[in-house]
């Protein structure tokens, strides 16, 4: 029987619980060092949102080249086809310049009618 005044009989049931669930394969020590270093909420950092209107998009096709002139302009870190499909959400990494610089890129790549719909 452990001392009750033992200040380590406590600590060592703890331990031994501890490895005892490890060994059954339910969780590593790791992880629970890991995850009491990890703050409680990542913060995401700050991102824009704009719609371009493509009106020379008319097919399915459009769809990488349009993607590939977007990405290329840097900074996009999601797009999604709108409704109609002439039209495409960009969000990005704030930046000056941006979202112009989405506009200009898709008009060099040969959409010419692209134009701003609306920015954040």
């Amino acid at each position: 029987m452990a001392n009750p005044k033992s200040t380590h009989g406590g600590n060592s049931f703890i331990l031994l619980a501890l490895l005892g669930v490890a060994a059954a394969g339910g969780v590593t020590l790791s992880h629970v060092s890991a995850a009491s270093e990890q703050p409680a909420a990542a913060a995401e950092s700050p991102s824009g949102t704009a719609i371009i209107e493509i009106p020379d998009v008319g097919c399915a096709n459009c769809s990488p080249g349009v993607r590939k002139a977007l990405r290329s302009a840097g900074g996009v870190r999601d797009l999604e086809e709108g409704t109609p499909r002439t039209r495409i959400v960009v969000t990005y990494d704030p930046a000056p310049g941006r979202p112009a610089a989405y506009v200009d890129a898709l008009k060099s790549a040969g959409y010419t009618g692209a134009r701003l719909a609306k920015a954040d």
